[in-house]
């Protein structure tokens, strides 16, 4: 009798491993399915033009944010050179006053 039980026991864990198995096979399979559906293709592909229209708009705003920077680089530029010239030019100035 205690060898029946034995039995009984693996055979039980043997169920239970097996229920498990399948369980996890379903689970795949219904991924799988999921995955292979034209729902599925179409919203990967929606996904794929959102971050595509994420990625260009991004490009668009650090281009016209470069631009901005650009000409604010150009601005100061075109100051420092207006500057040196005043500069210059009152440097001119007093050396003319102080002979």
């Amino acid at each position: 009798e205690s060898s029946n039980n034995r039995f009984k026991e693996a055979n039980n864990k043997l169920l239970e491993t097996n229920k498990l198995l399948y369980d996890d096979f379903k689970k795949s399979q219904a991924e799988l399915d999921k995955r292979n559906s034209m729902e599925y293709a179409s919203k990967v592909e929606i996904d794929c033009a959102k971050a595509r229209g994420d990625l260009i708009s991004y490009k668009m705003e650090s281009q016209n944010s470069f631009n901005k920077y650009t000409q604010t680089i150009n601005d100061l530029n075109q100051t420092i050179s207006e500057m040196k010239k005043k500069l210059s030019a009152h440097q001119e100035t007093i050396s003319i006053l102080s002979q």
